[in-house]
């Protein structure tokens, strides 16, 4: 299905495109990463596996996180395997050390040195594998 993050509201498209909808961040929280709202994307993610009767509905092992604004020429093979994800490398998204204050508030523990270049799609995953990480 389509996951959706606006206001939780259905959006039109639900007749023609299986749909989720969730809530988005709220101000409050986008505040303090500098309202930087692509942190809805992962926050989407979070709030589906939170409901059963939502994450229920993938029968599928594997599902693929894209883009609304991705173009697929062709069928994209699944090169992920039940132990590592498959995702695109972005040669252009590296972070530096300049990037740690952002990454801290995220993942205290991390650093620009443990980031790969990858967005956060496309990528195919094993359904289980991004239920475990959206926790």
């Amino acid at each position: 299905p389509r996951l959706h993050e606006a206001h939780g509201e259905p959006d039109g498209l639900e007749d023609y495109i299986p749909s989720v909808f969730v809530k988005q961040l709220p101000d409050s929280v986008l505040k303090n990463y500098g309202y930087f709202g692509v942190l809805n994307r992962p926050h989407s993610v979070v709030e589906f596996f939170k409901e059963p009767r939502l994450y229920e509905r993938i029968k599928e092992e594997y599902v693929m996180v894209a883009e609304t604004d991705h173009v697929y020429m062709k069928p994209i093979p699944n090169l992920a395997s039940a132990t590592e994800a498959a995702a695109h490398s972005f040669g252009y998204m590296h972070a530096s050390s300049r990037h740690n204050n952002v990454i801290h508030m995220c993942w205290p523990d991390g650093d620009s040195s443990q980031i790969q270049p990858i967005g956060p799609s496309p990528l195919i995953i094993k359904t289980a594998d991004l239920r475990r990480v959206a926790q």
